[in-house]
């Protein structure tokens, strides 16, 4: 059971005889009176690419667990010896957590680095960690990397080790080999070594580790099998979990080129960029429009254009996205065409049942809030209650490479009710239900009290780190409608919650507004050092096997405010804000706005970001300020051009300088 503190049940107690008061003194309420369905905005699954479903990985060892907490305690006595780290270079967005902290900070260029601290890059960019000075570490787009353990041995010489959880970096280490020091990549898979001085490691959602040696020699040892293989320049292996390291292949033409240890020559690079252009244009090519057709009423179409290479063969890809809807039950599909350089659709992808059957992403009947809601298949975007513990949780982030065939349930009756949530029922790891009740709703003197809500959550991770231990969390909410209506629905509620042989927390009070085109949360929380609310949340399947260890971090306790913000106006414009004011960390706040519709015909997408950490003073420009434009034009029927602007600030001879970035994609919309 959740222990409630004498300060909590005062302010519950307080709470409701102010209500009761309130009832007293006004008049009841009219006999018949319905009350209406709260309604609860959602936000649509991401675009996500298409691909094969992937078999179960078997568990990993449990030396594989030994070893990491060996680390751990290796990393636990050299805290204070640290390797000199800073980050020398940055181009996009990338963000830093430090170590012990629970929130992540914007990434500044001399940002000093330690062990434990994590980096996370964004969409097109890019950071380089300069390591004791000389040794640089690049940072690809879309990458998330911990600097795990550093530490100055006997000899004077420096040892580091850098964990990559997904994504993409080279290592250019020459002086810590020449120092006789010691440097390695660790992954999911496997262990890079320097043996060389320029390798490329990659890790992808797919559980797979590539390494390329660009440079000397990498030796590689997988973590199941133990097994090592040594990579010469220009020789690459991949890891897989249940596999032992590929024997060295030497890298194709095209690797070689990609990797810059060979040089192209001009003519043939652009005699083929002519001709991918050609075939491009000619493969998007549209017929005129005659008007929407009928079916096109019930269903939301998007895609993507893009390249994939599969056994060696370069393959063009064109990815869709629809969802169809007839009445309560909609069916959203993923489906795709590789065209190789005959212009010939692969057939391996459409030839089976099977592979009919994978492209359906989930199919679902109602709308979450209703009497009956259930969806099968991918899910998104779950919140159990008011988000305490599970907050937008989706079992899509690592689609297609693994596809989770999950549930959610709603059931919503005039007195009881049941929200739940199962990620995957093949192999069930992450389940979640929260029951509630309204036990007064047939007491109409009773105002309005007789509209409260008492709700219970219980979530589970059976197996969040392989060593057959499970947490939990579980929690108690009460909600009281103050308003509930078509237009207007304000929501008071309490929230506490525990995690298991960790930490507690609460929201109280927390106040909820929905409007038909917009949502408005706040909350004053209040959390023990070992409590991280909406555990739960849409990164947490990447995030699963670490994120257990940071409730054993030294944050310190935290009281404050959190504010959340978002609109949908017409399917115009949508906007959204945040805001959070702890008592141990400087206030933050983010927002966002996207044009949904368009006004000038060529202009295909229009959005723009804010964000700001320490938030003492309101002023847009600051040092600690991010800003970004994207901005897409249309080239020729789907295919755009999409333009990313990013603007930060940096202080020289006591005034603020901007810093900006421009980045170019290409984006087809179906």
């Amino acid at each position: 059971m959740i222990n409630l503190t004498k300060e909590k049940l005062i302010i519950l107690m307080t709470i409701f005889v102010f209500i009761f008061g309130i009832s007293v003194v006004c008049a009841q309420e009219t006999p018949g009176e319905r009350i209406e369905e709260q309604k609860v905005l959602t936000i649509p699954a991401e675009k996500i690419n298409p691909a094969k479903e992937i078999k179960e990985k078997p568990q990993i060892p449990q030396i594989k667990e030994e070893v990491k907490k060996e680390e751990v305690k290796k990393v636990e006595k050299v805290l204070k010896l640290s390797l000199p780290a800073k980050i020398t270079f940055l181009a996009g967005s990338a963000k830093v957590k430090k170590a012990g902290e629970e929130k992540w900070i914007l990434a500044k260029l001399n940002m000093d680095l330690k062990p434990l601290d994590e980096i996370r890059t964004g969409y097109d960019s890019q950071v380089v960690v300069t390591l004791n000075n000389e040794d640089k570490v690049t940072v690809k787009s879309n990458t998330h990397i911990v600097l795990a353990l550093s530490e100055k041995e006997e000899k004077g010489s420096w040892s580091a080790t850098i964990k990559l959880w997904l994504g993409e970096i080279r290592s250019h280490v020459e002086g810590l080999r020449e120092r006789q020091g010691k440097y390695q990549v660790e992954t999911l898979q496997a262990v890079a070594g320097v043996r060389g001085t320029d390798f490329i490691v990659c890790e992808g959602l797919d559980e797979m580790t590539n390494v390329v040696c660009l440079d000397g020699e990498v030796e590689v040892n997988d973590l199941v099998f133990n097994e090592k293989v040594i990579l010469s320049k220009g020789q690459v292996t991949t890891v897989s979990l249940d596999q032992k390291p590929t024997p060295p292949r030497n890298l194709n033409e095209e690797e070689l080129i990609k990797y810059g240890l060979v040089e192209k020559k001009a003519e043939e690079k652009e005699i083929k960029e002519e001709k991918a252009a050609e075939e491009t244009e000619k493969a998007l090519e549209e017929p005129k429009k005659k008007g929407k057709p009928a079916w096109r009423k019930n269903v939301s179409l998007t895609g993507e254009y893009g390249t994939e290479v599969i056994d060696g063969k370069l393959y063009q890809r064109i990815s869709f996205q629809p969802e169809f809807c007839l009445g309560k039950v909609g069916v959203g599909l993923d489906g795709f065409i590789l065209i190789d350089k005959d212009n010939k659709i692969r057939k391996e992808d459409w030839d089976e049942a099977s592979d009919i059957l994978e492209k359906v992403i989930y199919v679902r009947y109602g709308q979450p809030r209703e009497p009956f809601y259930i969806r099968l298949g991918g899910i998104s975007n779950v919140t159990l209650g008011h988000g305490m513990i599970m907050n937008k949780y989706s079992n899509l982030i690592k689609y297609p490479n693994v596809r989770k065939k999950g549930v959610e349930l709603g059931i919503n009756s005039r007195m009881l009710g049941l929200e739940g949530i199962v990620d995957d029922l093949n192999k069930t790891n992450i389940y979640g239900i929260r029951a509630y009740a309204r036990p007064l709703v047939d007491r109409k003197t009773l105002f309005l009290l007789n509209k409260v809500t008492f709700g219970g959550t219980y979530c589970v991770d059976r197996d969040p780190k392989g060593d057959n231990k499970e947490l939990v969390i579980k929690g108690l909410d009460v909600e009281l409608p103050l308003k509930e209506g078509k237009i207007l629905n304000v929501i008071l509620y309490a929230d506490v919650a525990e995690i298991k042989d960790h930490g507690k927390g609460s929201a109280i009070p927390g106040l909820l507004i929905n409007l038909p085109m917009a949502m408005f949360k706040a909350e004053y929380r209040t959390m023990d050092q070992d409590f991280i609310p909406g555990y739960f949340n849409y990164l947490y399947d990447l995030e699963r096997d670490t994120k257990k260890d940071t409730l054993q971090s030294s944050n310190k306790a935290k009281k404050g405010v959190y504010a959340e913000f978002s609109s949908n106006i017409f399917d115009f414009v949508s906007m959204s804000a945040y805001y959070e004011d702890y008592n141990e960390t400087n206030p933050n706040l983010s927002a966002k706005v996207k044009l949904l519709k368009k006004i000038v015909p060529q202009i295909t997408l229009a959005e723009a970001s804010y964000f700001q950490d320490d938030v003492t003073r309101l002023k847009l420009k600051t040092e600690k300020t991010y800003i970004e434009w994207k901005v897409g034009y249309s080239l020729s029927g789907p295919v755009s051009l999409v333009y990313v602007y990013t603007q930060t600030y940096k202080k020289e001879n006591g005034e603020l300088k901007p810093v900006r970035n421009i980045a170019l994609s290409t984006r087809v919309d179906f």
